[in-house]
């Protein structure tokens, strides 16, 4: 479970480009993946997600980009950011593709 993780910033006092606040999600079934999820992802920073299958890492990039909204609090994107996400089947995606044709 992804809960109460403390995030540092180190970088400069910029606005953030994505900012959770108070974010809880939860699985369909109803199983809590994050409680009470704050943090904010400033323009130089990276964000790194690890953990086992299962413990909502693919639920929480989807609610990063926006595939997903959180159950509870807000998740704010700065205007001008664009996300994306390729999924883990690969769909929409033609295997003739180059890498650069499938970038668009």
């Amino acid at each position: 479970m992804i809960s109460d993780l403390p995030f540092w910033s180190a970088a400069p006092a910029s606005a953030p480009l994505i900012k959770f606040d108070g974010v809880q999600i939860t699985t369909p079934t109803g199983d809590v993946l994050v409680r009470s999820l704050d943090f904010e992802l400033r323009p130089g920073q990276h964000l790194f997600i690890t953990g086992p299958n299962g413990c909502g890492k693919s639920t929480l990039l989807r609610c990063i980009v926006g595939d997903e909204a959180a159950d509870q609090g807000e998740i704010v994107r700065a205007p001008r950011v664009r996300t994306a996400l390729l999924d883990q089947g690969r769909t929409g995606l033609n295997p003739g593709d180059s890498v650069f044709e499938a970038a668009g």
